[in-house]
């Protein structure tokens, strides 16, 4: 004969399963259904698009982790409606999203390519040492500006070791990056009526 306490174990036990398997509230999903349907599908565009344009732009791609850009973009676009300009949209994202690991990849790249030319001899070290100053540095003021990336690679280096003052480290990087624009000079194409093209 079966035990009572078999016969209310299963009763539970088939109670339970019953209930993980209900559909969930009428009135929860019908309010979840409304929410998704608040952010209009121009909005969803515009963000697709501002993710797109962040993938496809090297300096973008390098530095920040694109989907939460285009999110923070749809956070604004919501806060300020359809009227808003794209322009004045993307310019209320809050500077964020910074992607450490991309920033460190980008200054270990950067770093090896400029001093294994040069006969250091640990490059790893210093390279790598250089790469978290610099992922360190921007993840605190994640903005990208020219000036303000020289003057962090100028105390990144000089912190590491690849210059006994910011002013010589100031100096390799105005270096590198001479060599880098008349390296663009000599592949850019030269035109006889078109002079400016050689700048």
């Amino acid at each position: 004969m079966i035990s009572l306490r078999l016969v209310v174990m299963g009763l539970c036990g088939l109670i339970l399963v019953l209930i993980s398997f209900a559909p969930a509230d009428p009135a929860y999903a019908q309010t979840q259904d409304e929410n998704e349907e608040e952010i209009p599908k121009e909005y969803l565009e515009e963000m697709q698009e501002v993710y797109e344009q962040c993938e496809s732009t090297m300096k973008l791609s390098q530095f920040y982790d694109c989907k939460c850009r285009a999110l923070a973009f749809l956070d604004q676009r919501i806060e300020l409606g359809p009227y808003a300009p794209d322009s004045y949209v993307q310019a209320q994202v809050k500077p964020g999203c910074a992607d450490p690991v991309k920033v460190a990849g980008r200054y270990f790249n950067i770093c090896l390519n400029m001093i294994i030319p040069r006969g250091y001899l640990k490059p790893g070290q210093v390279c790598e040492c250089f790469a978290n100053e610099m992922a360190r540095k921007f993840d605190r003021t994640p903005v990208i500006g020219s000036r303000r990336l020289v003057a962090m690679q100028a105390d990144a280096y000089t912190k590491c070791g690849l210059g006994n003052s910011p002013r010589e480290s100031r100096n390799i990087l105005e270096e590198e990056e001479n060599r880098k624009a008349e390296k663009r000079r000599e592949e850019t194409p030269f035109s006889p009526e078109f002079p400016e093209l050689r700048e």
